[in-house]
């Protein structure tokens, strides 16, 4: 019977610092601003995250290869209502991407959930979501 006491005592501590069904709660970096690396394996470090209204993220070309980072309110696929982009999109297509050590900022000015992808890399699941609370 004690084990399931200290069960019951240590469980909360060993969840407190685990993602929740709506991503990881990101702290703001010594500039004020949250951050989320863009990675050589093709994804975003951390890939969901929660952030406060008026939040502003910063994403980072950490890789050795382009990326770019674009935020759907909806289904990028289903309904192409794009939010913002790293990518400054010609009428032709995609635009400038974003090379290795560059950065790109997005403030976020109302609650809800942003579908985050890579154009470059979104087939090989370079995707993610930013949840505004």
């Amino acid at each position: 019977m004690r084990w399931l006491l200290a069960v019951a005592l240590l469980a909360p501590l060993a969840l407190s610092g685990c993602a929740t069904p709506q991503g990881v709660l990101l702290a703001p970096g010594a500039d004020g601003r949250y951050h989320i690396a863009m990675t050589s394996q093709l994804t975003f470090d951390p890939a969901e995250v929660r952030v406060p209204v008026g939040a502003t993220v910063v994403w980072h070309n950490n890789a050795t290869m382009v990326h770019d980072v674009a935020g759907y309110r909806g289904d990028p696929i289903k309904d192409d209502r794009t939010a913002f982009s790293s990518s400054r999109e010609p009428p032709e297509g995609l635009g400038q991407l974003m090379q290795p050590g560059e950065e790109f900022a997005y403030t976020f000015a109302e609650k809800g959930a942003w579908t985050i992808w890579c154009h470059t890399h979104h087939e090989e699941a370079m995707k993610g979501v930013v949840h505004v609370v």
